[in-house]
């Protein structure tokens, strides 16, 4: 008869961790697409990935994009009740496009941006403090029943 051994939560996180900084040791697509296959699995929705296969940004800017959609994708999971979720990955020029889209039930951005301003959200600034660290830009597009668009460019050298 077998037993079952309980890992510490720290011990699951430091494992994913260590796992997600491999990951980037090669290209920051198989990092984005092992992310989003298992939170669509979570969570249940549909996800489609178009992503530049050859895309090698510097490691820098490979961090701070995936960080920003860890950070995107977890407000679709709290908030969007989104069924699709689609993310593209391409180089344009001398910059990386990313951009994460929803069909959830959107949100009003100025409002979502003045709340986190007065404390009470912390991942859009997050976000936004991210991508202006790379010298690149962020916007958000949403509107309530209209789903998300999170569109960043950053440059790649």
């Amino acid at each position: 008869m077998g037993s079952t051994v309980t890992l510490p939560t720290w011990l699951v996180v430091l494992a994913g961790v260590l796992a997600l900084a491999g990951l980037f040791d090669r290209l920051l697509n198989p990092a984005v697409r092992w992310y989003l296959s298992r939170q669509a699995e979570r969570a249940g929705w549909k996800v489609e990935v178009q992503a530049d296969e050859e895309l090698t940004p510097p490691q820098d800017v490979a961090i701070g994009c995936f960080r920003v959609l860890q950070e995107a994708v977890t407000n679709i999971i709290r908030h969007s009740n989104a069924t699709r979720v689609m993310v593209s990955l391409l180089q344009q020029d001398d910059d990386l496009l990313l951009l994460i889209r929803d069909n959830g039930i959107g949100f009003e951005v100025q409002k979502a941006l003045a709340d986190a301003t007065r404390g009470q959200s912390m991942g859009l600034l997050g976000m936004q403090e991210r991508i202006r660290f790379l010298n690149g830009s962020l916007s958000i597009d949403s509107s309530p029943g209209q789903g998300s668009e999170v569109r960043i460019r950053v440059p790649l050298s």
